[in-house]
């Protein structure tokens, strides 16, 4: 279940006001934006910050099988936790921080991984959830969402790029924070083990 139109317009009348407008294009797609920071969230124009909104808050609510009542309340409240979000940590993925407040605010569940695996769940995928996963699917989830972080960064591996060395440290990573997003972990990671080439 989805919130309503009317719902997230409420709610993107507050990202609206925290997020002032600027520069660049916004990207299509879930899997497409799964890697944009708040920071350069808030650099969108204004009409295409409100279609990447509203674009994650449907399919937040889609997978965590929540409904968020139409009330301009928790619209305000939804705008103030990815305010929060992103003012505190600007280069946190802006999917994981609406996907969050989403969360939060409709008390909704992490459901169980379909196959295929895409985008559209491997970006609500929290390190608690993925360590629930059998090593094999955990190792499948890690290796896809890797690929599609190196792609949209496009990044080569390098010498440092050894499966064991990144899923060192997203397993470390997902130790320290278990309710943070699985994909943000890896993305950090390889973001990182380039940046040391």
């Amino acid at each position: 279940m989805t919130m309503s139109r009317a719902g997230a317009l409420a709610t993107l009348t507050v990202l609206m006001t925290i997020l002032p407008a600027s520069g660049r294009a916004a990207e299509q797609t879930l899997r497409d934006t799964a890697f944009v920071t708040c920071a350069e969230a808030n650099a969108l124009p204004e009409e295409q910050r409100r279609d990447l909104s509203f674009r994650i808050i449907d399919a937040a609510a889609r997978h965590y099988q929540t409904q968020i009542p139409d009330n301009r309340q928790l619209g305000e409240q939804i705008g103030w936790l990815v305010r929060s979000g992103c003012t505190i940590a600007p280069e946190s993925y802006f999917s994981t921080v609406v996907a969050r407040a989403v969360r939060v605010v409709g008390s909704g569940i992490e459901p169980p991984l379909q196959q295929p695996l895409d985008m559209a769940q491997a970006v609500f995928l929290t390190c608690s959830g993925a360590n629930a996963l059998p090593p094999d699917q955990l190792k499948d989830v890690g290796i896809f969402i890797g690929k599609e972080a190196a792609g949209h960064y496009r990044l080569t591996p390098g010498p440092q790029w050894t499966p064991d060395y990144i899923a060192a440290l997203v397993f470390n990573g997902c130790k320290m924070y278990p309710d943070a997003y699985y994909l943000g972990m890896i993305g950090r990671a390889i973001r990182a083990v380039s940046a040391s080439q």
